[in-house]
């Protein structure tokens, strides 16, 4: 199967947001931003982007690449840091928060792009959050603060809500690198209208029906299909569902 033409002809699905993969059979959801940043180590969303010559907008955040001044609420007001020493201290204490019980976030998530591939050793501390597994860590509260503001974007919340394996998933998926992961979720973002003029290019593609304004009150699973139930009564019912909610 050429899998590339087999996806572009597919993914289109039978209902906008509802897409079909002969591939991927899993429920999956994604999430969009107009201020979305990109990398080249998202091969599915950057073949999008050359297919409809959207890559040529790609361009660097001056402001992240070489910052002139880098500021932290520690307490109650802003203090100036150091961003060579900030990327030191996340950086160190990444390893040391992603190494437990002997093991490395390798060993933990060896296939970031298929998690639940064996081995999945990550599974045993799939109960942690951020928070709990900070507090097994003796650091100082100015270096976890550190780490918490930049490592809780992974999962767009408190310590207490972001779990273990979501950090681990996003560093794992940078290959293993902080300095790697800081330039894949920070460095690049795409110009000429965003997200936005993604979104529209992918639309204009779509062969198929289009459903606007139509309140979602319920979706299920069940027997390996989604099921997404509107407030009109309709019963959408697909292999993938691709949810853009915000968190």
């Amino acid at each position: 199967m050429d899998c590339k033409r087999a996806w572009r002809r597919d993914r289109n699905g039978r209902y906008l947001g509802a897409l079909v993969s002969p591939i991927e059979e899993k429920a999956h959801l994604a999430f969009n931003t107009d201020h979305m940043v990109l990398s080249r180590s998202q091969p599915h969303v950057y073949s999008e982007l050359t297919r409809y010559g959207l890559h040529k907008n790609i361009k660097p955040t001056i402001a992240m690449m070489k910052p002139e001044t880098s500021t932290h609420t520690f307490s109650s007001s802003p203090e100036p840091v150091d961003p060579a020493e900030a990327f030191e201290i996340v950086d160190r204490l990444t390893q040391q928060f992603l190494s437990i019980d002997g093991e490395t976030s390798q060993t933990l998530m060896p296939y970031p792009h298929d998690p639940q591939r064996e081995p999945r050793l990550w599974a045993k501390y799939d109960h942690l959050t951020m928070a709990q597994r900070l507090d097994m860590i003796d650091t100082s509260d100015r270096e976890r603060a550190l780490f918490e503001t930049y490592m809780g974007l992974c999962g767009l919340g408190k310590p207490e809500d972001v779990g273990f394996t979501e950090v681990l998933r996003w560093y794992a998926l940078a290959g293993h690198s902080m300095a790697a992961m800081y330039e894949q979720t920070s460095v690049y973002k795409l110009g000429k209208g965003g997200m936005t003029s993604f979104a529209k290019a992918l639309l204009s593609d779509v062969h198929a029906d289009r459903l606007m304004s139509t309140q979602v009150v319920e979706m299920s699973q069940a027997n390996g299909k989604v099921h997404v139930q509107t407030r009109g009564g309709r019963t959408i019912t697909a292999r993938t569902v691709v949810s853009t909610i915000p968190l």
